[in-house]
């Protein structure tokens, strides 16, 4: 690629973190946009982030009542990944060891109020039925600035209106 010219970019919902141990050999040559757009990383370098208004946030937890522990839920933030106590990882779609790393990486909390970074996006982990369901009523009920886009993994995420890849 390097002798044309030519460039590669790797545009996908995962965050760096799971992406820069898959592109190892070639993490420096190559551009990601990652977390739904929330990142572009080129050669290595961080270009651009998108965080969501904290307003955005708040409305997206009055809009489920504050309850989560029945819909786990990931909030991918600049400094980690955040969870409540009690909420379980399931992602039905990715390997067990691609699931321990997940569940180690994650920062469990007692409550919402211990939530304290800026968030690229917001992951719920829903059954495909369920993902369905929530989905069409956020997207028909919800008044905010943000979206959801399914993960590929049976879960939702929910991004910023107009960050997309």
């Amino acid at each position: 690629m390097a002798a044309r010219d030519m460039h590669f970019v790797v545009a996908s919902a995962n965050s760096m973190s799971s992406l820069k141990p898959m592109f190892a050999e070639t993490f420096d040559r190559l551009h990601f946009v990652a977390e739904n757009g929330g990142q572009v990383v080129s050669y290595g370098q961080l270009l651009c982030q998108e965080f969501m208004a904290s307003n955005d946030v708040e409305n997206l937890l009055s809009y489920f009542n504050y309850n989560l522990l029945d819909r786990p839920t990931i909030f991918n933030g600049a400094q980690g990944y955040y969870m409540l106590k009690g909420s379980r990882v399931n992602f039905e779609k990715i390997t067990e060891e691609e699931q321990k790393a997940l569940e180690a990486a994650i920062q469990r909390l007692n409550g919402l109020e211990e939530l304290d970074d800026d968030f690229i996006k917001i992951t719920m982990l829903l059954s495909p039925e369920e993902a369905n369901r929530v989905s069409e009523a956020f997207n028909r009920d919800f008044d905010g600035n943000l979206v959801d886009v399914p993960s590929g993994f049976d879960a939702i995420d929910f991004i910023q209106k107009g960050v997309h890849t």
